[in-house]
C-alpha cells in the first residue's frame, strides 16, 4: 500500500522552528542558566560614617557582594554590587562580574547592558563578549548574537561553545551549508565535542546525505551512548535512506530513553508515525500520529498526515475532521481532497466527490486540478451545463487538454483522387 503522506513542516523549515527543541535541551542546560525570576533592587545599603579609607571601603563592599552570592543572597548581593558601581562606573571588570552575576540568575536586559559595556571597553575579553552574546541569544537577537559569537571566534577561533552557537544560529536560519562548515570546523577542533558531531549528521540528513551522516552521528553515539538526541537523527538518517525497520528500531529506543511523554518527544513520535505509515502499519502509524495530538491537539502537520491517512483508507469523516484543523498547509490538503475526491469518483459517489472538491474550490479558487475533477464529477452526475461551465474554467486557468480543440477548416478545392 502507498501512502499518501507528507514529511512534516514545510515540512524542513518548520522543522527548525521546533521539531529539534528538544535537542536542544542539554545545550539549553548548558548554556543558559537564566531560570531564576529576577530580583527588584533597593536602594544602596547606608555605610555608616567612617575614616575607612575610600578605596578599602568599596574592597570590602565588594568582598560583602561576593560572600552574599555564593550564600545565595542574590537580593544582598545585587545592592551591593550597584553601590559599588555607583562609585566605580568605568571599570569594565566590574561591570564584567556584575553582568554574569545577573546572567546567572536570569535578569538578562540588565545583564546585558553591564556585559556589553564590558565588551565595549575591553573588546578582546572572551568572557564579556560570550556573556553578551547569551543574553542576545536568549532575547531572541540572533543576527546581533551571531556578531558576538564570531568576535569571539576571531579573538580565539578554538572557542567550542561560540563555534557551535554560530552553527546553530546559522542552521535555525535555514543556511545549511554554512551550519555544516562551522560544525566541521567545531569537530576538526574538537573531536570528541558529541553535540557538533550530533548536528553535523543532523544537517547532513537534512542536505539528502544520509551516507555522509552515518560516521558524525556514530561518533556521538559512541561518546554519548544511549542519548535519545543522537538516537533519533540516527533513526532520521535510515528514514531518508528509506531503511524503515532500522528508522522504526532507533525511533523506539529513542523514545524509551528519553523517558518522558511530553513536547520534547513530538518530533520523535512524528517521524516514527511517518516510518510506520511507509512500513503500511496504518493501525500503528495512526496510533502514533493520535500519541502526537495527545502531546500536542494543535500539531498542524500530525493533524494533516492523520486526515492524509484517513483518506487513503476511506475514512472520509475522520479525514475531514483532521484536514480542517491542519491549518496552513493549504495547498497539501487541496492535494488530499483531490485524492478524496478520485476515489468517489471511481465508486460512483458522485455526493462524496463534490463535497471534497467544494472544500478544495474554498482554499484554492485557481486550481486547474479542481475544476477537472468537478467537471467530471457534474458530468457523472448528468449536469451538463454545470460540467462544461466547469471545464471551461479549466481551460482559462490554462490546464493542458481541457480547452476544445478546434475542428480543422475545410479546404476549397478538387480532393485529389488516390491513383
Amino acid at each position: 500500500m502507498v501512502v499518501f503522506e507528507f514529511q512534516g513542516p514545510d515540512m524542513e523549515s518548520r522543522r527548525r522552528s521546533r521539531s529539534m527543541d528538544w535537542v536542544w535541551t542539554a545545550f539549553l542546560t548548558i548554556c543558559f542558566l537564566a531560570t531564576t525570576p529576577g530580583v527588584v533592587m533597593a536602594d544602596e545599603p547606608q555605610e555608616p560614617e567612617h575614616a575607612e579609607d575610600s578605596a578599602d571601603r568599596l574592597k570590602r563592599r565588594l568582598e560583602r557582594a561576593r560572600t552574599a552570592a555564593d550564600a545565595g543572597d542574590m537580593e544582598l548581593a545585587g545592592r551591593l554590587y550597584k553601590s559599588v558601581l555607583r562609585e566605580k562606573r568605568t571599570l569594565a571588570w566590574l561591570h564584567l562580574e556584575y553582568g554574569e552575576f545577573l546572567l546567572a540568575h536570569g535578569m538578562l536586559p540588565d545583564a546585558r547592558k553591564h556585559l556589553e559595556y564590558a565588551a565595549k571597553r575591553d573588546p578582546l575579553n572572551v568572557r564579556a563578549l560570550m556573556g553578551a552574546a547569551r543574553c542576545r541569544d536568549a532575547a531572541g537577537d540572533s543576527e546581533m548574537a551571531r556578531k558576538l559569537y564570531e568576535r569571539v571566534l576571531m579573538t580565539e577561533p578554538g572557542h567550542a561553545l561560540a563555534r557551535f552557537h554560530v552553527g546553530r544560529l546559522q542552521y535555525e536560519a535555514g543556511d545549511l551549508v554554512e551550519a555544516e562548515g562551522s560544525y566541521r570546523d567545531l569537530v576538526a577542533r574538537h573531536p570528541d565535542h558529541w553535540m557538533g558531531l550530533n548536528n553535523l549528521g543532523m544537517i547532513l540528513v537534512e542536505r539528502d546525505q544520509p551516507a555522509a551522516a552515518q560516521g558524525p552521528l556514530k561518533s556521538a553515539l559512541k561518546l554519548r551512548p544511549g542519548d535519545p538526541g543522537v538516537l533519533y537523527n540516527i533513526g532520521r538518517m535510515h528514514l531518508a535512506a528509506e531503511h524503515f525497520d532500522e528508522a522504526l528500531r532507533h525511533f523506539n529506543m529513542a523514545i524509551r530513553k528519553s523517558g518522558s511523554r511530553d513536547l520534547a518527544t513530538l518530533q520523535i513520535h512524528f517521524d516514527r508515525a511517518r516510518t510506520l505509515a511507509r512500513l503500511d502499519k496504518v493501525p500503528q502509524a495512526v496510533r502514533a500520529y493520535q500519541q502526537c495530538l495527545t502531546l500536542d491537539p494543535e500539531y498542524a502537520p500530525a493533524h494533516l498526515n492523520l486526515g492524509a491517512l484517513f483518506a487513503q483508507t476511506g475514512r472520509d469523516e475522520d479525514a475531514l475532521h483532521h484536514l480542517a484543523l491542519a491549518v496552513d498547509y493549504q495547498a497539501e490538503r487541496v492535494e488530499i481532497y483531490h485524492v478524496m475526491a478520485e476515489r468517489a469518483l471511481g465508486q460512483r459517489d458522485t455526493d462524496g466527490a463534490l463535497r471534497a472538491l467544494e472544500i478544495a474550490r474554498g482554499l484554492d479558487e485557481q486550481d486547474g486540478t479542481t475544476w477537472i475533477l468537478l467537471s467530471r464529477a457534474l458530468g457523472q452526475k448528468g449536469d451538463e451545463q454545470g460540467r462544461a461551465t466547469a471545464m471551461n474554467q479549466a481551460c482559462t486557468l490554462g490546464v493542458p487538454g481541457a480547452c476544445p480543440v478546434p475542428e480543422p477548416e475545410a479546404i476549397e478545392g478538387d480532393v485529389p483522387v488516390a491513383q
